[in-house]
């Protein structure tokens, strides 16, 4: 065994429902506590405060103002990934995006710039990214790296989730002649990040 250095942190082992929180924060920057009340609905506010509480202790999560979670010491609010976070939790059944939380809550992973964060739904690879007015021109970067990706790596269960708040966005991504499976999220934001927002989806 290799002594530790003074001033390491060490974790103990995490069991399945903190576990599930960190990896979550981890792959995807920021979350909210009212994100981790819909991932666990079976559970009361004490209880998602208990997991919370027991992540903070051991230096797993910090907190931004009491509603926003990141990774120890790391981060800050992130509302792309808390956009991109709703999407991936919502459960309208015809956009069928959203992730199956009894079975695929540990299939959510960092990804490459610029999507936000990667999970696996109904057997897809589902890439999520957001895009706002000024950084459109991510749009064609995001075309010519999965594309590639995909050309390389042969991904044929793929498809890419566009979240974006601005109606106009939606006209130049639309304009575009995307070779790879895009759905596109609009988001409407109700007052503050930690309240469910309302989506509306195109194909």
């Amino acid at each position: 065994m290799k002594p530790r250095k003074c001033g390491e942190r060490t974790h103990m082992a995490l069991t399945k429902d903190p576990n599930i929180i960190n990896n979550i924060v981890q792959a995807t920057g920021c979350i909210t506590v009212s994100q981790v009340s819909r991932i666990f609905p079976a559970k009361n506010d004490k209880a998602i405060h208990a997991l919370l509480g027991q992540l903070y202790n051991q230096k797993y999560i910090s907190f931004i103002e009491n509603d926003y979670i990141v990774p120890y010491r790391k981060g800050e609010s992130s509302r792309e990934s808390i956009l991109c976070t709703w999407v991936m939790l919502d459960q309208n059944e015809e956009a069928n995006v959203g992730i199956n939380i009894s079975t695929e809550l540990n299939m959510i992973h960092q990804s490459e710039f610029p999507a936000q964060f990667i999970y696996v739904h109904d057997n897809k690879l589902c890439e999520i990214c957001y895009i706002y007015e000024g950084n459109t021109a991510n749009l064609q970067f995001l075309q010519r790296t999965v594309q590639q990706r995909i050309t390389e790596e042969g991904m044929e269960d793929y498809q890419c989730i566009i979240v974006v708040e601005d109606t106009s966005v939606i006209e130049k991504i639309e304009a575009i002649n995307f070779a790879i499976p895009i759905i596109i999220a609009h988001v409407k934001v109700n007052g503050e990040l930690f309240r469910e927002p309302d989506i509306e989806y195109y194909k």
